[in-house]
């Protein structure tokens, strides 16, 4: 016993820390139970040697438990759970010693469960301290890109126009790390092949290309060939080797493959829709989509635009039955409203789907703007059938231009997408009224241009058929 791996862990405590260790034995925390107090309390008096001669399994087992006889096993179980406790107790004490790592460990924790406000608050006193220190090591960079990829992951839909900026100061650290560490292993090495045969070195080779790489290497090669091919033989190499890609990681190459296809829409917008629609359904049958047992609004209601265009109505009902308790509380009638919403739009039903969002009272400014601009479209569709509704129409568009110049919450480049958008719904609505063909072709030239405009697809499909 006196070799064992808990004896040697007790020898490296000091008297405070082994004192201390007795509160953490009879804490309900770790499920220590009273047979590990019972053998704290009896290798006590042999601290710090723990060379007395009734150190014996079979002396301790006796002792602990008086009236059952000897078994290895239930001591050897007794002694490992022992040691677990230990091993938490020094997890805690080494927090304890580093106040910047128990922040970064809190802050990741707030992150990871959502917890926006708290991880904004904690990582940016964590960004400031670690600032204040004089060191810019590899372990600064590491610990700065770390966080910041963590604060980048975690940014409100409205700030994504802020992520390039992010990224940009990302790749910084991750590179600053990686060099200051490459040069620093490299001097090591030329130490080592002073004392060591360098001959012996060299022939351990190189390591295989690993399937992160091969992974990136292929998402690199998608978005700058545009080949559809490139696509599908990722998607092949991510679905044959899910198993092997951390959760998180996963995720992602799973958003680079679905932005793929969702650029790719402008192009053939049915045949896209109709893979990304697979990719969604692979996706959440492997819980890729899920972060902290949670899917993204913003993933929520795209999949339901995806499923309706595929007219996969029933199908898109079911994901809202077993989705719906997955998303952010607060966020959870707004985004229901919108994807029922966008269900009802798809399958002609625009009175209903106006029905669905003008009574509700949206909490977040960005699905109050989503909300307005569906509803406009939806106020087209109808006029597309009957004149009468001219008027209205045009006043929702002007109240519309009006709500989008007031707001502060959205980027001059999201403002100017929408008001774009609105405009152009006042021109077709004015041409199908005066019947102008010429006016058509000045508007089909307006769109050719490629301004950015919110909803285009939709505006082009509406334009062909005035």
């Amino acid at each position: 016993m006196y070799k064992s791996k808990l004896l040697q862990l007790l020898r490296k405590l000091s008297p405070e820390e082994f004192k201390e260790l007795r509160k953490a034995v009879q804490s309900p925390i770790y499920k220590p139970g009273p047979q590990l107090i019972r053998l704290y309390d009896y290798l006590r008096p042999c601290y710090p040697g723990f060379t007395a001669p009734k150190l014996d399994r079979q002396k301790a087992f006796r002792r602990l438990f008086p009236d059952k006889e000897f078994s290895d096993l239930q001591m050897r179980v007794l002694m490992r759970e022992m040691c677990r406790v230990v091993e938490e107790f020094l997890i805690m004490l080494q927090i304890r010693a580093d106040p910047l790592q128990r922040k970064r460990l809190l802050s990741e924790a707030y992150g990871q469960r959502g917890l926006v406000e708290q991880f904004k608050k904690t990582s940016t006193q964590l960004l400031n301290d670690w600032e204040a220190l004089p060191y810019r090591d590899p372990e600064y960079h590491l610990h700065n890109f770390q966080l910041q990829h963590l604060q980048l992951n975690l940014l409100d839909v409205s700030q994504k126009a802020d992520k390039l900026r992010r990224t940009a100061v990302l790749r910084m650290h991750l590179q600053e790390f990686f060099e200051q560490s490459d040069l620093i292993f490299q001097c090591q090495l030329l130490n080592l092949a002073s004392i060591y045969n360098p001959a012996k070195q060299s022939e351990q080779g190189l390591p295989k290309t690993s399937l992160l790489r091969s992974l990136y290497q292929h998402i690199y090669k998608l978005y700058n060939a545009h080949d559809d091919q490139d696509y599908f033989h990722l998607k092949e190499l991510f679905f044959d080797n899910l198993g092997q890609v951390r959760p998180m990681q996963a995720k992602e190459v799973f958003t680079f493959l679905s932005n793929y296809l969702i650029k790719k829409m402008s192009d053939n917008d049915a045949f896209y829709n109709q893979l990304l629609f697979a990719l969604y359904k692979q996706g959440l049958s492997h819980d890729i989509l899920m972060a902290q047992d949670r899917v993204t609004d913003h993933q929520f209601l795209n999949i339901l635009i995806v499923a309706a265009k595929e007219k996969a109505f029933q199908w898109a009902e079911q994901f809202i039955d077993t989705s719906k308790d997955q998303l952010s509380d607060n966020s959870r009638e707004d985004v229901l409203r919108l994807g029922r919403a966008y269900l009802l739009f798809y399958q002609r039903k625009f009175e209903q789907s106006i029905d669905q969002l003008a009574a509700h009272l949206f909490g977040h400014p960005l699905y109050q703007i989503n909300a307005q601009s569906h509803m406009l479209k939806c106020h087209f569709e109808i006029f597309m059938g009957d004149n009468s509704y001219y008027h209205l129409l045009v006043d929702k568009s002007l109240a519309f231009g009006r709500q989008i110049r007031r707001s502060d919450f959205l980027s001059t480049q999201k403002s100017n997408r929408y008001l774009h958008f609105n405009q152009m719904i006042r021109k077709m609505a004015r041409m199908r009224m005066e019947k102008k063909r010429d006016r058509h072709q000045k508007l089909q030239k307006e769109v050719a241009k490629g301004k950015a405009m919110h909803s285009m697809k939709w505006i082009i499909d509406k334009m062909g058929q005035l």
